[in-house]
């Protein structure tokens, strides 16, 4: 009975891996997700750039509280929160909006920078090649998710978020290791509606 068992769960690891390999082109690709193998928290010293403010410089930090809730905070120069708020079951809930700085739109837009750092790729839809880069693509909630491979790369250069026909397209640069992980050291987002420009340096995980 206990050999049928390892048999039986031999195969479903083979057929898991058989499947990865086939959804990234016969590599198996992966992703930069920087809250997994249990880290709590990762922080990021981020520029932001919004039309009629000049550019700003803050910290973002992401602690897990458990899978679907997590605790958020943007503090710029002297700690003034920009943001404090809670990510739960896929919804913000604030507590605090230093609006001057933080109108509806700029705050919208950088939900959809947060959520990528927070929710890892789960929803596959399909993969295919794109002149030189494979892509695969991950169903968000609203999002369509496009990651942008360059032939034999395991990790990503490029995500594109895409709703209706606006994208956000996320560069990931400078992949090293922290904490045992390997995750870009620098991201880069355009924002579609060219509300807001933001680059991501990360500063710790753990």
């Amino acid at each position: 009975m206990k050999i049928f068992k390892i048999l039986f769960f031999s195969l479903i690891l083979c057929a898991c891996a058989s499947a990865q390999r086939q959804q990234g082109g016969g590599i198996a690709r992966k992703y930069p997700v920087f809250l997994q193998e249990g880290r709590v928290m990762v922080a990021f010293k981020v520029q932001v750039k919004a039309p009629g403010v000049q550019t700003y410089n803050a910290v973002l930090t992401i602690n897990k509280n458990t899978d679907t809730e997590y605790k958020i905070k943007l503090l710029a120069d002297f700690a003034t929160i920009l943001i404090d708020a809670d990510f739960k079951d896929g919804r913000f809930y604030y507590r605090q909006v230093f609006g001057n700085l933080m109108d509806a739109k700029t705050t919208g837009a950088l939900e959809d920078i947060i959520r990528v750092l927070i929710v890892p790729p789960a929803n596959y839809v399909n993969s295919f090649r794109d002149g030189g880069d494979f892509i695969v693509n991950f169903r968000e909630g609203d999002f369509l998710h496009r990651f942008h491979f360059r032939n034999s790369e395991i990790y990503p250069h490029k995500m594109e978020q895409i709703k209706t026909i606006v994208r956000k397209k996320f560069l990931f640069l400078d992949y090293g290791v922290y904490d045992n992980l390997t995750l870009p050291g620098t991201i880069i987002c355009e924002d579609g509606h060219n509300i807001v420009q933001v680059k991501l340096n990360l500063i710790t995980v753990r």
